[in-house]
């Protein structure tokens, strides 16, 4: 064999192993990129549950406040009545 052709042959060979780390190397970006993707989903996933919560939160909180009032101005209605002398219908203008 030539000095020409071994320097051909190695010449190949480098190339080879050139195209290989490029291959190799879109292999670790495709991969990385699909992992950042990844990630991404699962913080926004993250964010929309929060969100969600909290809106939830908020719901539970008018709604005990409803309930609340609804029970209070229940109780003044009741202490309202017992204040007040029972009145038979009919009354005086009756």
């Amino acid at each position: 064999m030539t000095g020409l052709a071994v320097l051909g042959l190695v010449g190949v060979a480098v190339l080879g192993v050139v195209g290989l780390g490029v291959v190799v190397w879109g292999w670790v970006e495709v991969w990385r990129e699909r992992d950042r993707a990844r990630k991404r989903r699962q913080y926004c996933e993250q964010l929309r549950i929060h969100h969600d919560a909290r809106h939830l939160a908020r719901q539970l909180q008018c709604e005990a406040f409803r309930v609340r009032a609804d029970m209070l101005r229940h109780v003044m209605q009741r202490m309202d009545q017992s204040q007040r002398p029972h009145r038979r219908p009919g009354g005086r203008h009756g």
